[in-house]
């Protein structure tokens, strides 16, 4: 594994402040649109050298108010995207009640983005907290006949498509729903869709978890493919996304984190937010894509463990799950072979140049030593997100997809006790004390 995912950035200099980027192209220029005061407006010579630009619209459309009433008005126009079809760019964006379904999506157009010649399109579409779906986070996709769809939604019931009519560029069919992700019955995070198509599939990257918390944050930018538009979309291990599947992209690096609200241009490059791990402070990165075997990964970045797997213990060969499949904090973690609601799938993904986090399928809580404790003994449990290292795990390579897992905060291994319930403690090179990885 290449573990410098920060050295892969492409080197950008200037203004870089930008939440939720979408990246495009006019002549010879580079442009950046973004959340922000009147949509956040930026472009580059090079790509690699962005200034500020006005902001595209000056103040709020009065119109938005018959549908948000309460939308932050320092704040105001979140998540643009930014496309070029039929011979027009066409600009949608959106407005909420942050954590409400009072939301709604607007679109602007014009025949040149460096002429500015904006035109006011009106609504798109809006929700309510009746319905079930949030109208936020837009992306124009055109399929390869040459259809426009409009993919959108945030948390609550999760990603939504529509097909749009040519002429008018807003929604004439009905709502499909692509990607869900729940705790029992409570919604969880699941937003900023981007849709793409290479090679007779399409693809669906969203951002899943939480975002704008900070360096508190631990979105991650997860994808999968289907075969229509419309789906079903897989992941990597054939987990559905209407059932918390998704593979991870990228989540981390060794100076930022809470990758998130990525864009996708022309297969090549991805643009996303991040934040600094000590300031909290976010900026805007550019990647570039490859593709293997049909599936994306960032260029020069080889993952050997980022996925669902079975954590098998070689003593007794129980996988490790959480106790009664609970969904709670601080739920103790045990060895049971028990699969209810896949409460032994276990997410790990790579943070920084060597440790990763590992994230229960069923509850989306992360495993833990618990209270931070670093003495011998102490539980293991799962818990939200904290950002404290007790959550972060080294993975050392033993032989033939066995490790030792090591926490970060203590040093001490993940080890099966005789009742099979799992604590750390000084690696002594047990059985007890090694674990399988068996993707699913």
């Amino acid at each position: 594994m290449t573990n410098k995912l920060f050295d892969l950035n492409i080197k950008l200099k200037g203004d870089l402040k930008a939440h939720d980027p979408a990246l495009v192209k006019e002549n010879d220029q580079w442009y950046l649109v973004h959340t922000g005061k009147g949509i956040g407006f930026k472009s580059s010579k090079n790509l690699s050298e962005w200034s500020s630009q006005n902001s595209i619209l000056n103040e709020p459309l009065p119109w938005w108010d018959n549908y948000v009433e309460n939308f932050d008005r320092e704040n105001d126009a979140w998540a643009p995207d930014l496309e070029y079809f039929n011979g027009k760019w066409w600009l949608y964006y959106s407005v909420s009640e942050f954590g409400t379904k009072n939301s709604l999506i607007g679109l602007l157009s014009a025949d040149s983005i460096e002429a500015a010649d904006w035109q006011d399109e009106g609504l798109v579409i809006t929700s309510t907290q009746d319905q079930d779906f949030n109208s936020i986070d837009p992306n124009l996709f055109i399929d390869p006949a040459g259809n426009s769809w409009l993919v959108f939604g945030s948390w609550f019931n999760g990603i939504k498509l529509t097909k749009l009519n040519p002429e008018t560029m807003k929604p004439e069919g009905k709502i499909y729903s692509l990607a869900h992700r729940l705790v029992g019955k409570r919604p969880a995070g699941i937003e900023a869709p981007t849709l793409t198509y290479k090679d007779g599939y399409y693809y669906l990257f969203a951002s899943i978890d939480h975002c704008c918390r900070g360096n508190k944050s631990d979105y991650k930018i997860a994808y999968g493919r289907a075969e229509a538009v419309t789906g079903p979309y897989y992941d990597q291990d054939g987990i559905p996304l209407m059932e918390k599947g998704g593979s991870i992209l990228a989540a981390a690096d060794r100076e930022f984190t809470g990758y998130g609200g990525q864009d996708i241009f022309e297969n090549k490059y991805l643009v996303h937010h991040a934040y600094h791990r000590h300031s909290g402070k976010y900026r805007f990165f550019i990647k570039e894509l490859d593709w293997e075997d049909g599936w994306p990964k960032i260029k020069n970045y080889d993952l050997k463990i980022n996925s669902y797997y079975k954590l098998k213990n070689l003593e007794n060969q129980k996988t490790a799950a959480v106790e009664a499949a609970k969904t709670e904090a601080r739920a103790r973690i045990i060895c049971n072979n028990n699969q209810k609601a896949h409460t032994n799938h276990w997410l790990i993904y790579p943070i920084d140049a060597e440790y990763y986090r590992i994230q229960n399928r069923n509850s989306l809580l992360y495993l833990e030593v618990g209270d931070a404790d670093k003495s011998d003994g102490a539980d293991i449990q799962q818990w939200s997100n904290t950002r404290h290292i007790c959550q972060e795990w080294e993975l050392i390579s033993l032989r033939d997809n066995i490790y030792k897992i090591i926490n970060r905060n203590s040093g001490k291994a993940l080890t099966k006790l005789e009742d099979d319930y799992l604590v750390q403690k000084e690696d002594q090179d047990l059985d007890s004390q090694k674990w399988k990885l068996d993707s699913l």
